[in-house]
């Protein structure tokens, strides 16, 4: 997984990472708490697309700072993922750091629960985040979407200051 994601670069995007929704499935136990889980109905059209990008602000970025945001995600989801993935493999490992702790039984399965459900979020925001940034490179790119107004109102909001 490492090496795939290191050759990828710039095409990230989309890493799934079903691997861990598979492995989260095998650990035997129900999850203790209700976990978040990210919904995300990904558009169809390019307005879709530009409506959702809107979401996370990205019309009031420009195209430097998109650049900019999109490589620091996706070095972050690199670093990440290399982070998680003996801990989403391997999640005996990470019960026996809480067992060495001294937690109870049921704590270690909590907490265990806790940091696996934790990660499978990040990973998947980040992705949701990189896809985002590439479409609205893309859509500004080919011309689809113009945000000149969006980002001359934000440039002189003087509340963003």
């Amino acid at each position: 997984m490492q090496n795939k994601l290191k050759k990828l670069g710039v095409g990230l995007g989309l890493i799934g990472l079903g691997f861990a929704g598979a492995n989260l499935d095998k650990l035997g136990a129900d999850p203790v708490y209700q976990y978040q889980v990210l919904t995300w109905e990904k558009p169809t059209t390019d307005q879709g697309w530009a409506e959702d990008n809107e979401i996370e602000s990205l019309n009031f970025r420009t195209d430097a700072e998109l650049q900019t945001m999109l490589v620091s995600h996706q070095a972050k989801l690199i670093r990440l993922a290399e982070q998680y993935d003996p801990m989403i493999k391997y999640p005996d490992a990470l019960r026996a750091e809480f067992e060495k702790a001294g937690l109870s039984a049921e704590e270690v399965e909590k907490q265990t629960q806790e940091k696996l459900h934790n990660m499978k979020w990040e990973l998947d925001k980040l992705n949701q985040s990189i896809e985002r940034m590439q479409k609205e490179i893309e859509l500004r790119a080919s011309g689809k979407i113009d945000r000149t107004q969006d980002l001359e109102t934000f440039k002189n909001n003087p509340y963003q200051k």
